[in-house]
């Protein structure tokens, strides 16, 4: 089986390819009639010039840039791998909140600029995790591992405040973009904003009294 690669990616998978040649999309400008699989990072195949491929498999969860009809209508199957970033993207929204919440990147800042004098309460007390209110706008798979995290789990719902989901977050929060007095952190997926009536741009961690945009 020929097949042709997008790029060169990881996994041991990879090397066990016989007949394996990378190439980038963009150089593929004649047909190739040989290649039998195609493999892509949600990129558009350009199956007129691929007349012989029958499957195209898709490096990572979204494939929206792949037209799914014009495959069906050829007989490609396309595959994915649906659920292989959950859990890097859950770590990443907690890390952003503890970062936020703690002010690690401040923190960061002040040290390497010298200015820190050697107290933390005469430049600004970081706020604590445990005890806030963790507002999840959308929880689908992402959203519950995030409520799953062990910094979560082990201080026990009651003790980090509140886990809300869905529309009971605009009940139970303030919430118009920013993060308002109920909720201190907000995990939010952009293509449920408007339904829920946030704005686009959600902010990771916003102080309860932080100043918000009014409806």
């Amino acid at each position: 089986m020929k097949v042709l690669a997008t790029r060169r990616y990881p996994g041991p998978a990879f090397d066990e390819l016989a007949d394996l040649e990378v190439v980038p999309l963009g150089s593929i400008t004649a047909p190739r009639p040989e290649v039998d699989a195609l493999v892509v990072a949600n990129e558009p195949p350009p199956l007129e010039l691929l007349p012989g491929v029958r499957i195209v498999a898709n490096f990572g969860v979204g494939y929206d840039r792949i037209d799914i009809a014009a495959c069906t209508e050829r007989g490609v199957v396309v595959t994915n791998t649906p659920g292989v970033l959950d859990a890097a993207t859950a770590d990443l929204a907690m890390a952003l909140i503890l970062a936020v919440r703690r002010r690690v990147v401040e923190g960061d800042q002040l040290v390497r600029s010298g200015r820190w004098t050697g107290s933390w309460a005469d430049s600004g007390l970081a706020e604590e995790l445990t005890g806030s209110t963790l507002g999840i706008v959308g929880l689908g798979r992402i959203g519950k591992l995030v409520a799953e995290q062990d910094i979560v789990t082990q201080t026990s719902i009651e003790n980090v405040g509140a886990i809300v989901a869905g529309e009971q977050i605009i009940a139970q929060s303030a919430v118009y973009g920013v993060v308002g007095s109920a909720s201190d952190s907000v995990i939010a997926e952009a293509r449920q904003n408007q339904a829920l009536g946030l704005e686009n741009k959600i902010a990771f961690g916003i102080p309860a009294d932080a100043s918000r945009t009014a409806e």
